[in-house]
């Protein structure tokens, strides 16, 4: 509170003074008044939030005491139930289960150090690479992915800012996916059918291409896959362990990217449903309460890791996202089913036609078999309808495909349980404990040497890359002079600029006001051209708009031009130089 009481002034020299470029280009009188609401609002609540916490103390010794026995407990009760399952299992479901989180590892690490995309490049150099204050609190786009951008921080001050330590977090996530699908799919419907989904989610080129791109994606599929598993174990069981747990993981799944909404939601609404239709194993009023309080301290939590983007950003920043602005009606409903079949085609990409067919019938037929095969009454499918419909109907916007990555595992998973229902009906034998594995390893080796042997569809056409961008970055080192400028645009700035900094290079070439000096010195300019949507005009256009500028490609003669495969290098100076 007595910060708030300061002046702008030394407010804004405090922070300049932390040199954070970042934070400081934010700093005016309206940044000064938000921040100062900001302060005053939190050191009351926090104020009355000590308060309580001082004339409650002994109940919340005793509720955190609660909580570490359950915790204890829990724990014991899961490594004891790892520790059966080791023993009990069958060893050739166990050896295919631990080949397939093996080979999963191998795919990843396959593409693990491609070529940088443009929003990797644009996480690590605006975010991730900056003073960890930066990341936490500077949310200038949705860009963001505050939770991810920390663990990215410390992957690449730990082992520098190389592609696959900026990728390191989204790939571990991507990995555990695997025994996470595995145990939820176990969990929910039988062990073919977690075997199954394991090796599919393993095997989906998405899901490998999300895995080895730094985003925070891989992050919220992970998060979901743990909520659901907590969510059948809550329902089934009163314990504070796995309680405390759903609100760590859904709160830091809010803190990466407020799309989690959607999946913490279809979670919640399905535990709701399940207690309305008894399908619990406690008290449903007790239920009920836990999960109000459940969802209580979720928000709060949730609030409290956002206090920094709050007083830095301003809440408008997370909850104005331009791209997921609201449509007219006409727009938004003309444009659900083609997006509903975009969205079906890229879950599918990359699998063969034959198992693109084989997923859509298994899952259709699990839903239609729901009963016989689950060991819970309420799908969880109608659960994930109603909320997402729900949110997107209030939104008036269907969200770009990448935010209902989330749901493919799920999707996987359902798929996975339909196959081995029909491979049930068509007889018992197939379904042995020796059979099943040896039909889910050919699928697994089958699949897998696709993956290894084919370039990743999604990635490869993917307009943010630029292939050869560190040759590119290597080639203008060398070339570059002192008055010399970059003209590019997306995606050719922002991981050519990743790769300067990779190298040690100096970017100030990428400013363009260093076009001014042109009138004053003899300067080139290196236009990148990004093959083959690009030419000469379309950089220049985008450029002058970009920057308010009157680049014209009569006032220059061309010098000569550096081919790649995927761009071209036109150098050219002015010609009354």
């Amino acid at each position: 509170i007595g910060i708030s009481l300061l002046p702008f002034e030394s407010i804004k020299a405090a922070i300049e003074s932390m040199v954070l470029s970042n934070i400081t280009d934010l700093i005016n009188e309206k940044f000064y008044r938000r921040f100062t609401l900001s302060i005053r609002i939190t050191g009351v609540t926090m104020l009355l939030l000590t308060s309580i916490l001082y004339f409650g103390r002994r109940d919340v010794v005793a509720s955190i005491s609660s909580i570490g026995k359950s915790t204890r407990i829990f724990t014991q009760h899961l490594l004891g139930h790892i520790v059966i399952w080791i023993k009990q299992e069958d060893r050739q479901h166990i050896f295919s289960i631990l080949l397939t989180f093996l080979m999963s590892i191998a795919f990843r690490l396959h593409y693990l150090s491609q070529p940088i995309r443009n929003d990797e490049a644009w996480t690590y150099l605006a975010f991730a690479s900056k003073p960890t204050i930066v990341g936490l609190s500077v949310y200038t786009s949705p860009n963001n992915h505050i939770f991810h951008t920390f663990l990215t921080h410390i992957t690449t001050v730990l082992f520098g800012g190389e592609p696959w330590a900026i990728r390191l977090p989204a790939f571990l996530a991507g990995i555990l996916m695997v025994p996470a699908g595995y145990s939820v799919i176990r969990m929910l419907f039988n062990k073919h059918a977690g075997l199954l989904a394991a090796i599919l989610i393993a095997c989906s080129p998405l899901l490998i291409d999300f895995s080895t791109n730094a985003r925070g994606y891989t992050i919220i599929c992970l998060i979901y896959l743990l909520l659901i598993g907590l969510g059948d174990y809550i329902r089934r069981n009163d314990e504070l362990a796995p309680k405390a747990m759903f609100v760590g993981l859904a709160s830091l799944g809010l803190f990466t990217v407020p799309i989690m909404i959607y999946p913490l939601g279809s979670v919640l609404l399905w535990l709701v449903l399940s207690a309305l239709m008894n399908d619990i194993g406690i008290d449903k009023r007790s239920f009920l309460k836990s999960l109000f309080w459940i969802t209580l301290a979720t928000a709060l939590l949730t609030l409290i890791l956002h206090m920094p983007v709050m007083f830095i950003s301003g809440i408008d920043a997370i909850l104005n996202n331009k791209t997921v602005s609201p449509e007219n009606w006409s727009a938004f409903l003309s444009s659900i089913l083609p997006r509903l079949h975009w969205l079906w085609r890229e879950w599918n990409s990359g699998f063969p036609l034959l198992m693109q067919f084989f997923l859509t019938i298994g899952f259709l037929w699990a839903l239609l078999r729901h009963k016989a095969n689950a060991n819970h009454n309420v799908p969880l499918v109608i659960a994930v309808i109603i909320c997402c419909a729900t949110i997107v109907l209030i939104q008036r916007v269907f969200a770009p495909q990448r935010v209902w990555l989330f749901l493919l595992p799920l999707y996987l998973g359902i798929a996975s349980v339909g196959l081995v229902d029909l491979i049930k009906l068509t007889g018992n034998s197939l379904i042995s404990t020796r059979v099943m594995p040896i039909l889910s390893l050919a699928i697994l080796i089958t699949l897998g040497f696709g993956i290894l042997t084919n370039k990743p569809g999604y990635y490869y056409e993917n307009k943010q890359v630029l292939f050869d961008a560190e040759r590119i970055a290597l080639y203008l080192h060398d070339e570059l002079q002192e008055n010399d400028t970059i003209v590019s645009v997306f995606p050719a700035t922002k991981t050519l600029k990743f790769y300067f900094q990779k190298h040690g290079f100096s970017t100030k070439y990428f400013n363009v006001k260093r076009l001014a000096i042109a009138k004053a010195s003899l300067n080139r300019i290196f236009v990148i051209i990004k093959k083959p949507e690009q030419d000469i005009a379309y950089v220049f256009n985008k450029r002058n708009k970009q920057n308010n500028l009157s680049m014209n490609m009569e006032d220059y003669v061309q010098l000569g031009v550096k081919e790649y495969d995927s761009a071209s290098i036109v150098s050219l100076r002015r010609k009354n130089m």
